[in-house]
C-alpha cells in the first residue's frame, strides 16, 4: 500500500478505474475503516463522476432533425444532381456544427481531469506534511517521557547571535528533536542543515526552514547512536543540503 495507514494517493486513480485488481481491493477494504480517506474520496467523487457524462456527444434537437430530413426529401423530389450535391454539403455542415460542442465538452472534461489530479497530488503533499509533523511531536513526547533523555543547549556564534536551540535526545538512541528560535528566515533556495560531528567528520542529518518568527524544528535520525558524536552544529546551506558544511557554523552544542 502507499503508506501503512492511508491510501489517499490511490483514491483519484480508484475513481477513474486506473487501479489493478489488487490495488482496488486494498482501497475498498481500507475505506470503511478510515474516515480521513473516505473524506478524500467524497471530495473527489463529484468531479470524477462528471467526466464520463461531460464528454458524451450532444444529440440533435427534434427541430434540427425535422429541418434536416425536409431538406433531404426536397432534394429527392427535385431529382436534380446539383440539388442533391447541395443537400449533402448542407448535411455535412449540420453534423460539423453538432461535433463542435462535443469537442469543447471533451476538452473541458480533460481540463477537469488534470485539475482533479493536480488537486489530489497537492492534498497528498499536505497530508504527508501533517504526518511528518505528527511524527515529530510523537517522537518528542516519547523522548521527554524517557528517564535517560537529556536536553543540550546550543550556543550561537557571532553570525546570528540571537539564535537559540535545544537538542532533546536520549544519547543511546539514534533519534533526537532539534528546536530552534531566533534564526533569520532564509530566501528561497536556502535551508538550515543540522550536523553531527564525530572526531573531525561532520555528518548531515537533515535540513529545515524556519517560520517568519525564526522558529523551527527538525527530527534527527542519526546513522549511529548519538553518544558516538561529540558535537551538534547548524549551518546555512543550499536547498537539498550539502555533503560538507559550506558556510560558517551558526550554533553548536557539545555532547561530552
Amino acid at each position: 500500500m502507499p503508506r501503512e495507514n492511508h491510501v489517499e494517493e490511490w483514491i483519484p486513480f480508484y475513481l477513474l478505474g486506473g487501479l489493478d485488481a489488487y490495488e482496488t481491493e486494498m482501497v475498498e477494504k481500507h475505506l470503511p475503516r478510515c474516515a480521513q480517506c473516505r473524506a478524500v474520496l467524497e471530495d473527489l467523487r463529484g468531479g470524477a463522476q462528471a467526466l464520463p457524462y461531460a464528454a458524451r456527444p450532444i444529440p440533435p434537437s427534434p427541430r434540427v432533425k425535422r429541418d434536416l430530413f425536409n431538406r433531404v426529401h426536397a432534394d429527392l423530389r427535385a431529382n436534380s444532381a446539383a440539388s442533391q450535391a447541395r443537400a449533402i454539403a448542407t448535411s455535412a455542415n449540420w453534423f460539423d456544427w453538432l461535433r463542435v460542442p462535443s469537442r469543447a465538452v471533451a476538452l473541458a472534461s480533460l481540463i477537469l481531469l488534470v485539475l482533479s489530479i493536480a488537486w489530489a497530488l497537492s492534498l497528498r503533499a499536505q497530508v504527508d506534511q501533517l504526518h511528518a509533523q505528527v511524527n515529530e511531536q510523537r517522537v518528542a513526547l516519547t523522548l521527554l517521557s524517557k528517564p535517560s533523555t537529556v536536553t543540550k543547549d546550543f550556543q550561537a556564534t557571532a553570525v546570528q547571535p540571537n539564535a537559540r536551540g535545544q537538542l532533546i535526545a536520549d544519547l543511546s538512541d539514534h533519534r533526537a528533536l532539534l528546536v530552534v528560535s531566533g534564526l533569520k528566515p532564509l530566501p528561497q533556495g536556502r535551508v538550515y542543515e543540522a550536523w553531527l560531528i564525530k572526531g573531525k567528520t561532520p555528518v548531515g542529518v537533515g535540513t529545515f526552514v524556519v517560520d517568519a518568527n525564526g522558529v523551527g524544528q527538525i527530527l534527527i535520525n542519526a546513522p549511529e547512536p548519538l553518544r558516538v558524536y561529540q558535537i551538534a552544529a547548524l549551518t546555512e546551506e543550499p536547498e537539498g543540503g550539502s555533503a560538507l558544511p559550506t558556510t560558517s557554523i551558526l550554533m553548536s552544542s557539545q555532547f561530552n
